[in-house]
């Protein structure tokens, strides 16, 4: 059943939320600090089930989005973990710069972390300086929170240093959890500044190897590359469709798909995406737009 369909999904959706919201509320709250998150929890996860449901209600959804739009619920509805092996350690990342592959050549999971939540910003306003911009303000706000075991199970957090907050909230995090901050040039016109990030990089390995104790070797780093690689060729493959005219995919439901990469093994979302191409190629020969 597509998640797009209107008329069955959405008391299904409705039904789920009220169970999300009947858990969050399970036990009363008795300390002030219990009161305020469990006030975040719920306005936290009532936004975020606002706009799944509004992903529900729009049509034209292809059949192969439900897999994003439910780790989308599960991430942030019913504040579940990141899909992964029992043993398999996360790594946060804040920015791009980070590359996923040095991560997966460890056996580690990357998850990516910046925020942009409302909610989370309000909590974070207290607990940064006054300027501050409104991105790490939300992250320290998850962060304090300590409700989504994204943020709460990992083993690293790595920081690029890209800003003066940036470095200001690596400073914040290493007082709560392990983190590492790395170090980006301003420019990257000039040989001298790609070695010095290529330097950043190899300093960061053997933080990553400490996470879970492999090594990474060039058979691991090889295999993580071309798994990478293929994300990155499904993912062109995709602009290509999206580009079409008419459209055969609206822009809300192609920004959840690259959404939900930051919450899926790189190898499970290469494959539903690989998925999601063959539908909008039989939508193109079948002249079936949105």
């Amino acid at each position: 059943m597509s998640l797009i369909d209107n008329k069955r999904n959405k008391p299904e959706m409705n039904h789920v939320i009220k169970n999300q919201r009947n858990a969050h509320n399970s036990s009363s709250p008795t300390t002030m600090a219990e009161r305020q998150r469990q006030r975040f929890v719920d306005k936290a996860t009532k936004v975020s089930a606002k706009y799944l449901r509004r992903l529900a209600e729009l049509p034209g959804a292809p059949d192969a989005m439900e897999p994003f739009f439910k780790v989308l619920q599960d991430i942030y509805v019913d504040l579940k973990n990141v899909a992964k092996p029992a043993d398999t350690k996360i790594v946060g990342t804040y920015c791009v710069m980070v590359p996923d592959e040095l991560i997966y050549a460890v056996g580690a999971q990357p998850v990516k972390l910046c925020s942009g939540s409302y909610t989370a910003f309000a909590i974070g306003d207290d607990l940064v300086p006054r300027d501050a911009c409104p991105l790490i303000k939300a992250v320290m706000g998850f962060q304090a929170m300590e409700v989504m075991p994204i943020y709460d199970d990992c083993a690293l957090m790595v920081v690029p240093i890209t800003c003066d907050c940036k470095k200001k909230m690596a400073g914040m995090l290493k007082q709560r959890v392990p983190t590492y901050a790395l170090h980006v040039p301003t420019a990257k016109s000039e040989d001298r500044d790609m070695e010095q990030y290529v330097q950043e990089l190899y300093q960061l390995i053997p933080e990553l190897e400490a996470v879970t104790g492999q090594t990474i070797s060039y058979q691991s780093l090889a295999e993580s590359i071309d798994a990478m690689g293929f994300a990155q060729y499904q993912m062109s493959k995709f602009n290509e469709f999206k580009k079409h005219v008419p459209a055969l995919i609206k822009g809300t439901h192609a920004m959840a798909l690259m959404n939900a990469f930051s919450y899926l093994p790189v190898e499970q979302w290469s494959q539903q995406l690989h998925r999601l191409n063959q539908e909008l190629a039989r939508r193109k020969k079948d002249k079936h737009y949105v």
